[in-house]
Parts: structure tokens; C-alpha cells; sequence
């Protein structure tokens, strides 16, 4: 339940903060930020989001980053600001592609199609749904592969 997760996450942040790790501190703030996104809680959500990025950002942590672009994507969505989704999505999904993080980009391939799809742009959104499909299907296909792999080997 949410209280639960909130009390999990909140306490591995307070561990991350008293003994002064800063890498992977990124990844709670997002897991929190999308907890609360779930709760419609939109400005704590944004602004976790926005301090993980900064931290990533630090770090290089470029795939938290990414997942932050993908966050306040979602958020712009639930806030009615579909030019700020946008760019929110494609700053996401270039960094996704460069990253080659095919499970995160099948949902943001998805996530943009809707948004796409909501304002009128079948046409486009249509193509995002089949770069979700191909990209799904590409990473079933590798899984597959592997399991093949490792079966012959076995």
C-alpha cells in the first residue's frame, strides 16, 4: 500500500542521506516521485523528480535522468500541458534510444503514442505505438535468444 511504500522509501533515503551516498540517491527519488505521480500528488511528484534529475545530472547517472524526463512527461500529461509533455518525451525517449534501455522505452514510446493520439495525431501516435511493438518484440526475441544460449551451453 502506498503508506508502506512511502515509509520504505522514505527510510532508504534518510540511510542514503546520514551516511552521505549520493550515487543511486537518484533512483529513490524517482521511485518516490512515481509513488507519488500514482497519488495525483502532481507539484511533490515534479519536485522530486526535478531533485533527482539535478542529482543524476551530478552524477551522470544518465539513465535516472532519463526516467526524470519520462516522469515529468507523465506529469505535464496529468497537469494539461501537452507542448510541455512533449518535449518532457522526446528529451526521454533520445536519451532512451542513445541508452538502448529497451524496456523503459517501450513505455515511453507508449506513453508518447497516447499523448499523441489524445490531441489528434493519428498518424504520428500510430508510429509510436509501432516502435513500442517492434521495440517489445526485439526485446523478447534477445530474451528468447539468450535463454536459447544458455540452454545449448548448458
Amino acid at each position: 500500500d502506498f503508506r508502506s511504500a512511502r515509509s520504505h522509501l522514505d527510510a532508504s533515503l534518510k540511510l542514503y542521506e546520514e551516511l552521505g551516498v549520493e550515487h543511486r540517491k537518484a533512483h529513490v527519488l524517482l521511485s518516490l516521485a512515481e509513488l507519488h505521480l500514482e497519488a495525483r500528488e502532481l507539484q511533490l511528484a515534479k519536485e522530486l523528480v526535478e531533485q533527482a534529475i539535478q542529482l543524476a545530472t551530478n552524477l551522470d547517472e544518465r539513465m535516472n535522468i532519463a526516467v526524470g524526463w519520462q516522469l515529468l512527461g507523465r506529469i505535464a500529461v496529468f497537469t494539461s500541458d501537452p507542448k510541455q509533455a512533449e518535449r518532457h518525451f522526446a528529451t526521454a525517449i533520445s536519451m532512451l534510444e542513445s541508452l538502448q534501455a529497451s524496456d523503459r522505452l517501450v513505455d515511453a514510446y507508449t506513453e508518447y503514442g497516447r499523448l499523441l493520439e489524445g490531441r489528434g495525431d493519428d498518424k504520428a501516435a500510430v508510429r509510436y505505438f509501432k516502435l513500442a511493438l517492434d521495440t517489445s518484440r526485439g526485446t523478447k526475441q534477445a530474451e528468447q535468444k539468450s535463454e536459447d544460449e544458455s540452454a545449448a551451453s548448458a
